[in-house]
């Protein structure tokens, strides 16, 4: 027994270990701007032709995270989608379009980058009857 919570203990120390990049003297400050798009990831349709779309970026492709929470993503194969954002913490975010709601509770993802010229965002991952949902999309400027 005592072997088991000693391999439980050092596994939660391991996880909890893992490094974070996030410059975080202002946030909000930090994530405002236009950001173009390296690979925005995400799971598409619903049962047996839902699969992952991995989507490389384009010149004129963007992420634009205004100082009054509304977000505009551009993308070459899609119509402009704007939504609204909101900065939970230093490392999180809430972006209604990315992941999944649940009874009216819309998803907290990470900011798992975050810098000057770097901004990586990762929806909670979902298992569904309909399919998975997840995204992670890798900005620069």
């Amino acid at each position: 027994m005592k072997f088991l919570l000693v391999i439980v203990f050092f596994g939660i120390s391991a996880l909890s270990c893992t490094k974070k990049s996030v410059e975080m003297a202002s946030a909000s400050n930090s994530i405002q701007g236009k950001w173009n798009i390296l690979v925005d990831s995400f799971y598409t349709l619903v049962g047996a032709a839902n699969h992952l779309v991995v989507y490389s970026g384009m010149a004129g492709d963007y992420y634009d995270f205004s100082a009054n929470g509304i977000l505009i993503i551009k993308e070459e194969w899609a119509t402009t989608d704007t939504t609204t954002y909101k900065l939970v913490s230093s490392d999180q975010i809430i972006i209604p379009v990315f992941g999944l709601t649940g009874n009216g509770v819309l998803p907290v993802s990470t900011i798992d980058s975050l810098s000057s010229h770097e901004l990586i965002i990762t929806s909670p991952f979902s298992l569904t009857p309909g399919g998975l949902f997840w995204r992670k999309a890798i900005l620069y400027r």
